[in-house]
């Protein structure tokens, strides 16, 4: 059963050599077909690329256009073609090749912009009558709702009615007010105390929302 691209590249990282099939080598150079067969667990094999890229229906030249999982075919190298797979993320191709070398001895990964072959035929999305598997979707990201900020009152903080002159000290995290004799309040002002004075409504209408403290 074809894998998926994600899979596809697994198996590459785990075969640095071509230790499968009946015959085993230390190395994959000349063997693209091959790669590609066994990392993308198709059912049917080709002898060359060129082989499977004239059984892979009409190939598509703009290798921008792309997707994910598309197999790219060259004609050349000897005769036998050459072939990879796109593995998305800029077009970056697994293939064996001797110009690669990050997964093992002549298979990894390239851009296509820096793979250097010409004779380029085309895309397609198929090997033969197969396609790679469908890769899972991208987990939806979470999205937190964010709680509305709250504007903190401060602990204490001193009001006067601008006309009696009345201060209160109001505990704004409790919602309680205290109304100060004039001795407490000259304690208060001895050691800076800051107050604010508002209109005599202002005043009233602030207590109104408060209860006296205990």
């Amino acid at each position: 059963m074809p894998r998926t691209v994600e899979g596809a590249v697994a198996w590459a990282k785990q075969h640095p050599t071509k230790d499968v099939g009946p015959v085993h080598a230390n190395s994959w150079a000349g063997l693209c077909a091959g790669l590609v067969f066994w990392a993308g667990g198709f059912a049917r094999s080709f002898d060359t690329a060129l082989d499977a890229g004239d059984a892979s229906g009409p190939l598509n030249s703009d290798w921008r256009a792309a997707p994910a999982g598309a197999l790219h075919y060259w004609a050349g190298v000897g005769g036998n073609g050459h072939v990879a797979i796109d593995t998305g993320n800029d077009h970056t191709l697994l293939m064996a090749s001797s110009q690669v070398s990050n997964f093992g001895n002549a298979v990894g990964t390239i851009r296509f912009a820096d793979y250097r072959l010409p004779q380029y035929r085309g895309w397609s999305t198929r090997w033969g009558s197969e396609t790679l598997a469908p890769s899972a979707p991208a987990p939806a990201a979470t999205r937190t709702t964010p709680l509305p900020l709250r504007k903190k009152k401060p602990m204490f903080g001193f009001m006067r009615n601008k006309t009696t002159g009345e201060i209160a000290i109001i505990d704004g995290e409790h919602g309680t007010y205290r109304r100060l004799s004039f001795g407490e309040w000259a304690s208060y002002a001895a050691a800076d105390a800051k107050y604010a004075d508002v209109d005599p409504a202002e005043y009233t209408k602030t207590l109104a929302t408060l209860r006296p403290a205990a």
